[in-house]
């Protein structure tokens, strides 16, 4: 179970709090490498989130994961979800990231797609699990 995961804490709920346009910080040191593992391990919310809860600690950080890619699809909004297990194989968990459609993205999205044997252009009107090469 993902510790953040949570009641309301999905779809378009929370939506402004996923959607938090602050960028990383320019000092790397503030931003701290984790694992999967790492992720799947933390406390969750010790009082269960709503659609108009703030952000927790843990979404207030910027953080650097590392893992092997074990799965990936395009929401029908054009989001790219992927999944992440720890890149050693001695996974205790599998955590996802998103990453959201707009031009500020466009490069990390050829990145992911780069990964992919899909064929381009393609349309979504439900999920579409991309193949990984």
């Amino acid at each position: 179970m993902n510790p953040l995961a949570n009641v309301d804490n999905h779809g378009k709920h929370r939506w402004s709090e996923k959607n938090d346009p602050a960028l990383p910080p320019t000092d790397a040191g503030a931003i701290q490498a984790v694992t999967p593992s790492d992720i799947f391990n933390w406390q969750g919310p010790t009082e269960p989130l709503k659609s108009s809860s703030e952000r927790i600690a843990a979404e207030q950080r910027w953080y650097a994961l590392t893992g092997r890619v074990v799965d990936a699809k395009v929401e029908a909004d054009g989001d790219i979800h992927i999944a992440l297990e720890n890149a050693t194989g001695n996974s205790v968990g599998t955590v996802s990231a998103e990453i959201p459609v707009g031009p500020k993205w466009c490069e990390l999205r050829q990145t992911v797609f780069g990964w992919t044997t899909q064929k381009f252009p393609f349309s979504v009107k439900t999920a579409h699990t991309l193949k990984i090469r």
